[in-house]
């Protein structure tokens, strides 16, 4: 060895696009892949608990219910002009989903290492199926917001209008 810091490397290997740009074309050769993950995922999720889908409902409905109760009618902290009900519930709806996406999404890798170390695919595939398939219990807990919303409006004569801005609902909320 000389003086220089010198490498012993013969061949460095270096991916020809940045991470930031993927390869949209090899990752969509792998969308059956990535159907088959969320497939897995919905079954695994719903298929093998007690309450199943029906949890998708009365989860964001129970933590409504503690919220409506805490901050509405304890602490009095209620929004003026808005039922407390659809306040919280339509607060909680998008952040469900970006918890859900966020905390399975931090685990994917973790949880894949056996198929990840066994064949080739883009790795993008894994968190994109985790996030597809949060999106199924976004719908279905948007859906019961909307119910809610039209069970304001017809039998408690609740005067509400939708705006421009409800358009940009689902892309604010993914």
């Amino acid at each position: 060895m000389g003086s220089t810091a010198t490498s012993n490397w013969d061949i460095e290997i270096r991916p020809e696009q940045p991470w930031w740009k993927p390869d949209l074309k090899e990752f969509w050769h792998y969308r059956d892949l990535l159907m088959l993950l969320v497939k897995r995922d919905l079954t695994a999720q719903y298929k093998q608990t007690v309450l199943g889908p029906v949890w998708l409902v009365l989860q964001p409905l129970l933590t409504t219910l503690v919220y409506t109760v805490m901050f509405g009618m304890l602490a009095r902290w209620s929004p003026k002009g808005i039922p407390a009900l659809l306040f919280y519930l339509s607060g909680i709806v998008p952040w469900t989903y970006f918890s859900t996406v966020t905390t399975r999404t931090s685990r994917t890798f973790v949880n894949n290492a056996s198929v990840l170390t066994k064949v080739y695919f883009p790795r993008l595939v894994m968190p994109v199926s985790t996030a597809i398939s949060a999106l199924f219990s976004l719908l279905v807990q948007l859906g019961l917001l909307v119910v809610i919303i039209l069970s304001y409006v017809l039998f408690r004569h609740y005067d509400w209008t939708p705006s421009p801005s409800l358009i940009a609902l689902p892309v604010v909320s993914s």
